[in-house]
């Protein structure tokens, strides 16, 4: 059984040590320029993986939604502290194919928030941006 410290030291750190991810992670300064306040529409895609700045990675707890108007990125709620929910407008979204040694992921760059890069597995990259009118097909191929 857990001592009932434990649980209130737990209960103090948890915002604390998403707080700190939120801020390494550059999460809070995308944050900043893209905090979304609308509701989440479009094609939506739940438990999914990304790291951001290629430092921190979110396993299995981001919630990504595509349409017309642009990208939209959620934290699960246990882990929300700190993670404001974002919308990128598709007209200030860049994306390019990075190729490693096993993998290739699609790295997402935004005009605003200059020096964070959201990496996305190919397949995932692949169906968000057919959402936004295919724009950005031909950045795959």
């Amino acid at each position: 059984m857990i001592p009932l410290q434990y649980f209130g030291m737990m209960i103090v750190l948890w915002p604390v040590v998403l707080y700190l991810v939120s801020w390494m992670s550059g999460w809070r300064d995308l944050g900043d320029v893209y905090e979304d306040r609308g509701e989440f529409r479009g094609e939506r895609y739940y438990m999914r993986t990304a790291s951001l700045n290629h430092a921190i990675e979110y396993s299995n707890c981001l919630s990504f939604s595509a349409d017309d108007e642009g990208l939209r990125l959620r934290v699960l709620l246990p882990f929300r502290f700190g993670h404001p929910p974002l919308f990128f407008p598709w007209q200030e979204v860049s994306v390019a194919s990075k190729r490693a040694w096993f993998s290739s992921r699609c790295v997402f760059s935004f005009e605003r928030a200059v020096g964070v890069k959201l990496c996305v597995a190919d397949a995932l990259a692949e169906q968000l941006l057919l959402r936004g009118r295919g724009k950005y097909a031909a950045t795959l191929e």
